[in-house]
């Protein structure tokens, strides 16, 4: 069974409806949580090997970048899916970068129409609502197990379910889309049928009128 679902979530994994982005995943953290935060972006590097994890003590593509600068643009529009490790130490004001990433998630949050891009993993107890009240209550999260393989598998999972479900509403959407544009051509075509079997019928009566005209004079 384990690897059946190992299969699929690959295949679901390759499934990419939404807009490119530059990563799969960004794991925002504060500086307290920085183990957890470093066995998470290895188990999920581990997992998968392709996968394109930001983890800023790891990635080097934003080199010579203002952090302060770059971290809103990762973690608002460059990330599929963000992993945040929420704890007191992130509802710290004082720590600046998590202030920035955990802002940037909520600015994103209120703009999405799909709130999916967000995976909380929670370590000790603090709640995701208590990050900002616009997070409700129910909002699906990970819990810490000490168990980082495990959980990095939970949450590529998460994320190929996410864009399978995607893929399929997708599909669907294009699926209507296309029946509409057919229906449309169709009567356009059923249109343009009878406003030419009309000017055949116009054209005719015209040539018999004609006859009937010159044989009466």
């Amino acid at each position: 069974m384990g690897f059946s679902l190992t299969i699929i979530a690959e295949f679901c994994l390759k499934i990419d409806p939404m807009k490119k982005m530059k990563y799969d995943v960004a794991i925002s953290f504060a500086n307290e949580d920085m183990d957890i935060a470093l066995c998470i972006y290895l188990a999920l590097k581990f997992k998968r090997k392709d996968g394109k994890v930001f983890y800023y003590k790891e990635t080097y593509d934003n080199a010579g970048k203002s952090l302060k600068d770059q971290l809103p643009i990762i973690y608002g529009e460059e990330s599929q899916f963000v992993v945040a490790i929420i704890s007191k130490n992130y509802l710290n004001s004082q720590k600046v970068y998590a202030t920035i990433e955990s802002n940037a998630i909520i600015e994103r949050w209120k703009k999405s129409k799909e709130k999916t891009f967000l995976i909380p993993l929670l370590i000790d107890g603090t709640n995701v609502n208590e990050i900002n009240p616009v997070f409700p209550n129910d909002v699906v999260y990970v819990l810490w197990d000490s168990n980082p393989e495990s959980i990095a598998e939970k949450i590529w999972n998460m994320i190929a379910e996410i864009k399978y479900k995607e893929s399929t509403q997708n599909k669907s959407s294009k699926m209507s889309t296309d029946h509409f544009s057919l229906k449309i051509k169709e009567t356009n075509n059923l249109q343009v049928g009878i406003l030419n079997f009309g000017k055949l019928i116009f054209s005719i009566l015209k040539g018999i009128l004609s006859v009937i005209w010159r044989s009466t004079r």
